[in-house]
């Protein structure tokens, strides 16, 4: 069925001049930026590249040390278990044990029978540990002790002598494992040392029969500790172990530190402890400026400090200054082309956008944007195009509804008088055949009154759809007014216009 749709009214196009950005569009701000990234690099770079080289060394520094600590600590524990192991290996001679069980037997015992047999173990144990003890020079001293703390027996020192252990080692160890002392210095040189124990028993499940102790000698720790952190001399590096408690250096090496025992570590190395394992910057011997950190072992209360002299660490930038103004105008350069080129790409989808909004602006709904790309221009080109689409079938729909009745879905009376307009003007013009019908629905007032606006409205419907199964499609139907219909039949005689 034909209905002639009314030209719709052409949109006022919009003034165009008034849109135009001048100098404040995307494309001179691209330049004018394009200008300054070439032009400030010079004057930035300078002020900023010592904070970053410094910056990237004291990170590079810090990893360096903290990967040394760790080296450091897992070498030290594994001293640790190699220690250990040797304990063990002691503690479970039959020697010290057999002769504790018999010590044990007669311990409440009186007379000089149970005296000999004691003393006799003692003797026995004693020559033991004084065996052992000028096998293994590491190891400066060894002492059992009974269940109660009470030292039964001692192997003797260099000096002929041995340095008693005190302090309460049954409540302090537990049925299995090894125990620690704090760290003691022996002799005029103040060696340290490190009281390490493990219980005795007498077999598995067992009675305990007392502890076995051995005092090791930490300056076998030295070399450990410069594998961890190769020092060069004169150069004011630092590698100390340093006791939890206390201001005590167990051990240390490099040229801010010497010796064992000292005091006065808090001073020196006061900052480190207020924030472990990173890196700070504190005051050495004779004023010398040294970074460094402090990293507390895991297995043993003890502190390692790995620690630089700044000369000596950030004497890199120096030579780097002139690289980095070499790349400074490489930078310059290259950013400038590279603007340049970002440029480019962005203003030519952007000014394809521009032309295609001022066209809409000026009523063209046909204009699309060409989408050649997956970034953020090409999904706002997209939904440009989507908001265009959507602006036109609107419009669309607007006219449809301006000139279609909207209960039986036929044309307007305005919609058709307008076709029939078009009918007799073609009629006069070419002589081509119209019929109109007027059509009215009898008693239709009745079926109102009688069964309801709602059922007249379903008698309309009804009536619109026979006639647009019945006519063709170069026919118009349309509602005149109320039950009225206007009917126009082109290219058809009367008769035939009689009998529709």
């Amino acid at each position: 069925m034909n209905q002639a749709t009314p030209a719709a009214a052409a949109p006022q196009p919009m003034d165009t001049e008034q849109l135009a950005p001048g100098f404040r569009s995307i494309r001179n701000r691209i330049l004018l930026f394009s200008i300054l990234v070439t032009l400030l690099p010079s004057l930035g770079m300078g002020w900023l590249w010592f904070d970053v080289s410094r910056q990237a060394t004291t990170d590079k520094t810090a990893q360096k040390l903290a990967d040394s600590a760790g080296t450091a600590e897992r070498e030290i524990n594994l001293w640790l278990k190699e220690r250990q192991y040797d304990l063990r290996v002691f503690a479970n001679s039959s020697i010290i044990r057999d002769n504790l069980r018999r010590i044990h037997a007669v311990a409440e015992s009186t007379g000089k029978a149970a005296e000999q047999t004691r003393q006799e173990c003692l003797v026995h144990i004693a020559g033991y540990l004084n065996l052992i003890c000028r096998q293994f020079a590491i190891y400066r001293c060894f002492v059992v002790l009974d269940r109660q703390g009470t030292v039964l027996v001692a192997s003797g020192d260099s000096d002929g002598g041995h340095r008693e252990i005190g302090g309460d080692w049954q409540a302090r160890a537990d049925s299995s494992r090894f125990f620690f002392e704090d760290v003691s210095f022996a002799g005029d040189h103040g060696v340290p040392v490190l009281p390490l124990g493990l219980p005795l028993f007498s077999g598995a499940g067992g009675d305990h029969l007392g502890f076995l102790v051995m005092e090791v000698g930490l300056p076998e720790l030295l070399p450990l500790l410069k594998a961890s952190l190769p020092l060069r001399e004169d150069s004011g590096e630092l590698v100390a172990l340093l006791a939890r408690t206390g201001d005590k250096i167990i051990v240390a090496a490099g040229g801010q530190v010497s010796g064992s025992g000292q005091a006065g570590v808090t001073p020196l190395i006061g900052s480190l402890r207020d924030a472990p394992r990173q890196l700070r910057e504190f005051d050495g011997k004779d004023g010398a400026r040294l970074v460094g950190l402090l990293h507390p072992l895991s297995e043993v209360p003890w502190d390692l400090v790995l620690a630089e002299n700044v000369d000596t660490v950030f004497a890199g930038l120096i030579r780097e200054r002139n690289r980095i103004a070499l790349i400074t105008i490489l930078l310059t350069v290259a950013i400038g082309g590279t603007a340049t080129i970002v440029a480019s790409r962005i203003i030519l989808p952007l000014r394809a956008l521009t032309d295609c909004v001022l066209r809409v602006a000026g009523g063209d709904l046909d204009a699309r944007v060409p989408v050649r790309r997956q970034d953020e221009l090409g999904i706002v080109s997209s939904m440009f195009n989507e908001m265009v689409q959507r602006l036109k079938e609107g419009q669309a729909k607007l006219e449809q509804m301006a000139t279609t009745d909207p209960l039986t879905g036929l044309a307007n009376r305005k919609q058709i008088m307008t076709d029939l307009e078009a009918h007799l003007e073609q009629h006069h013009r070419y002589g081509s055949d119209v019929s109109i019908l007027m059509v009215d629905i009898d008693h239709f007032k009745r079926i109102n009154d009688t069964h309801g606006h709602q059922a007249g409205d379903a008698v309309l419907v009804q009536v619109a759809r026979i006639f647009r199964e019945t006519l063709r499609s170069l026919d118009s139907a349309g509602r005149y007014g109320g039950e009225e219909f206007l009917i126009l039949l082109g290219q058809i005689d009367i008769e035939h216009a009689m009998q529709t």
